[in-house]
């Protein structure tokens, strides 16, 4: 019970919705010219089934379907003439692929629709106006030529609530409760209104009314003529009407005779004869007044017959025109199926096709990975027989290491008694030269001990050096070692010992830099009591004097390689007891 309340509920406010919808509420248009809700029967648009248009009612809407992909089709409304009008009308456009698939109010034509303002909107929230004069269009809105697209226009398969107001020159144009342009349009004459329908077109009108503010008589030309499609229905009320048309030629001739019968009634004498035969006529008028009446009553049936039969004629013909129109509106619908199902199909191919597509794509990812098993197994027999082999490596490595620990330790401390040594020479040569201060004037005896001293020096610092390096070379050994264990480590794990080994070469060149920053090599020409010019030749030469003790040097290089060059060049010049040193900056 309480669902059937709901329901009738929900049917009076759709009700009340559309007549409310329906009614014109300005009070300056009282009077109604046209108001189609297409619920009882029309006469104002027009009932159109042909190849390119299809214009029927269907569930109290008027259904348009125009199938030209090229020109438009007006229709203007033979009793829309009036001078001041508001048109109230709801419009909803369906799909289409054509640009120009529009759905248009005519205002202000003339009878041969030579001259009229059209406002049209489109499926896609657009709309424009334009004017036509002999068969060309202007358009009045800001773009040329094209659609203006508005917040307020509702788009495919929705409808759109249209109010125009048209008094004198101004043109007011309202889309769902919402103004949209304000024109003025001068045209002071009683003009006709209609739609426009443009090419490739579906649309709906659920209601078009058409008020104006001067009261004028209705005068329809436009009448709608019911197709006669069945014949054998046809056939039958025309057999019907053809023996009736026999009946009463029947009755005519019968009333002619009692006619002559009675005029010869009276011109017949008093003899016995006429007696008989006015008996006998009496008799036969009487058999032919009884007949007349039997014909009156099968008159009077077959008139009823007649009539039902018309009648049962006319539900039959708006019964066949209901069908056709439901036939007609069921075969676009399977048109539109059929085309979704086609559409359906196209993309399951593709699927299908993308589908083939991805399982071969995962077979050659398959094989890949068999293949990649392949070379994981080899590659575990590698790292076993790597593990074998870096085992004995790094039995050797350590013994390697051992052994230049060893050396190392040695090495340093060989340094240690190099470096007492000079220490204790540096004493004693120092010692030496106070004692040549003092006895400057003692010869050439003492210079010479002096000179033998200063060589005696220069060689212990070139042991010094030697040894400074073999300690460099040393350290490097270690270097490399420490590398081939990182290496080997990289190769047990599977990861690209490349990668690694150019990161630690990197390391290795910031260490060099590092040293090389820290430190920079020199070449020792000579120690001297006094200047000397014998390096005047040479460029790059540098002298420094410490305690009244003269010490030539020649460049300055980063790395010893360079130092090496060099020291092989100034020998080659004849210099000799020269070494390099290692300064720090």
């Amino acid at each position: 019970m309480r669902k059937k309340i709901i329901f009738l509920i929900s049917i009076l406010s759709l009700v009340f919705y559309n007549i409310e919808a329906q009614k014109i509420t300005d009070e300056k248009f009282k009077y109604n010219i046209i108001g189609e809700d297409f619920i009882k029967k029309q006469e104002n648009f027009p009932i159109v089934r042909e190849t390119e248009n299809y214009f029927i009612i269907d569930e109290n809407e008027y259904l348009i379907i125009r199938e030209n992909n090229e020109s438009d089709y007006a229709i203007v409304l033979d009793e829309s003439l009036s001078k001041n009008l508001y048109i109230k009308t709801s419009i909803k456009l369906g799909p289409s692929e054509n640009e120009n698939s529009s759905l248009g109010i005519i205002l202000k034509a003339n009878k041969n629709f030579s001259q009229a303002l059209i406002f049209e909107i489109n499926n896609k929230g657009k709309y424009r106006i334009k004017e036509l004069t002999n068969n060309t269009y202007k358009y009045l809105s800001n773009k040329k030529n094209r659609w203006i697209k508005n917040k307020f226009i509702k788009k495919e398969n929705l409808y759109n609530n249209i109010e125009i107001i048209c008094e004198n020159d101004k043109i007011k144009i309202f889309v769902n409760k919402e103004i949209l342009k304000e024109i003025i349009y001068k045209n002071d004459e009683t003009s006709y209104s209609g739609i426009l329908i443009g090419p490739d077109t579906k649309a709906r009108i659920k209601y078009f009314f058409l008020n104006t503010d001067h009261k004028q008589e209705k005068k329809s030309t436009f009448i709608n003529t019911p197709s006669n499609s069945n014949k054998e229905v046809l056939k039958k009320d025309l057999q019907k009407i053809e023996f009736i048309d026999s009946i009463s030629q029947i009755n005519k001739e019968l009333e002619k005779t009692i006619i002559n019968l009675r005029n010869g009634k009276s011109n017949l004498g008093n003899s016995n004869s006429s007696k008989e035969l006015e008996n006998k006529l009496e008799k036969t008028l009487k058999e032919l007044e009884s007949k007349e009446n039997e014909l009156k009553k099968i008159e009077k049936k077959n008139s009823l017959i007649i009539e039902s039969n018309q009648k049962d004629k006319i539900k039959i013909q708006e019964e066949i025109i209901n069908l056709n129109e439901k036939l007609k509106a069921l075969a676009f619908e399977k048109k539109n199926i059929e085309d979704e199902l086609l559409r359906k199909t196209e993309k399951i191919d593709k699927l299908e096709n993308e589908l083939k597509s991805e399982k071969s794509i995962n077979n050659t990812f398959v094989k890949r990975n068999e293949n990649i098993k392949e070379l994981l197994l080899i590659k575990s027999k590698k790292i076993e027989e790597l593990n074998t082999k870096n085992n004995s490596e790094k039995l050797l490595i350590s013994s390697l290491k051992t052994k230049h620990k060893q050396n190392l330790t040695k090495l340093n401390k060989e340094l240690e008694l190099l470096k007492t040594e000079n220490k204790k020479n540096i004493e004693e040569q120092s010692n030496i030269y106070q004692k040549l201060v003092t006895a400057k004037k003692e010869g050439k005896k003492n210079k010479v001990i002096l000179l033998d001293n200063s060589k005696k020096i220069n060689a212990q610092i070139a042991l010094i050096n030697n040894l400074e390096n073999e300690l460099i070379e040393q350290k490097e050994n270690v270097r490399f070692l420490k590398d081939l264990f990182v290496y080997k480590d990289f190769e047990l794990n599977g990861i690209n010992p490349q990668i690694s080994i150019s990161t630690t070469e990197k390391e290795i060149e910031k260490e060099n830099k590092n040293l090389e920053t820290q430190a920079f090599y020199t070449i020792q020409l000579g120690v001297f009591l006094c200047p000397s010019n014998k390096f005047d030749k040479l460029k790059l030469v540098d002298k420094s004097i410490n305690k009244n003790i003269y010490t030539y040097f020649y460049g300055n290089f980063d790395n010893i390689s360079d130092a090496n060059i060099n020291l092989k060049k100034l020998e080659q010049k004849g210099l000799k007891d020269i070494f390099i040193i290692k300064n720090q900056k």
